[in-house]
């Protein structure tokens, strides 16, 4: 949708619109998922510390994003909006760095494996996102991030361990 026709929708597309694009970042950026996801990596750093809470935050997220990702695309009728929408990456990357204890190594490993799996689409996070994804989803960037921190968990703990 153009901006000129921002008017025409109802209010709370309007709104879905924002939160799906994160505001301007969507809209005016040359690479608006490397920038969302780094945001978001940045942003999760101030997350409350309890892991149950930085877990139940990120769920939350998620679900709103679905919801967000989901409506906006459907407001964006004629499609040249598509590209913009990068709540989904968002997401993808908190779930990303969710394994992760609060180290900046370790957010920067899980940030360029995220950003390479779900950029090349690797075979599972293709698979899902042809099966169950749909235009916009949330769930192929889900996956995306646990395949992104898993790895990146593990081996932190292992070389702990040493």
């Amino acid at each position: 949708m153009r901006d000129d026709d921002s008017h025409h929708r109802p209010p709370l597309t309007t709104v879905a619109v924002f939160v799906a694009t994160v505001g301007p970042l969507g809209r005016y950026s040359s690479r608006p998922a490397a920038l969302a996801s780094g945001l978001a990596a940045s942003l999760y750093w101030f997350l409350p510390e309890p892991w149950a809470l930085r877990a139940l935050i990120v769920v939350i997220a998620t679900l709103i994003a679905e919801v967000v990702s989901r409506t906006a695309t459907a407001a964006d009728a004629d499609g040249d909006g598509h590209n913009t929408i990068v709540i989904d990456r968002w997401v993808g990357m908190w779930w990303a760095i969710l394994p992760l204890r609060h180290d900046i190594i370790l957010l920067v490993a899980a940030f360029a494996l995220y950003r390479f799996i779900e950029g090349r689409r690797v075979a599972p996070v293709a698979w899902v996102a042809h099966r169950w994804g749909g235009p916009r989803g949330v769930v192929d960037d889900v996956v995306a991030g646990l395949l992104a921190g898993l790895p990146v968990a593990i081996l932190d703990r292992l070389v702990a361990l040493t």
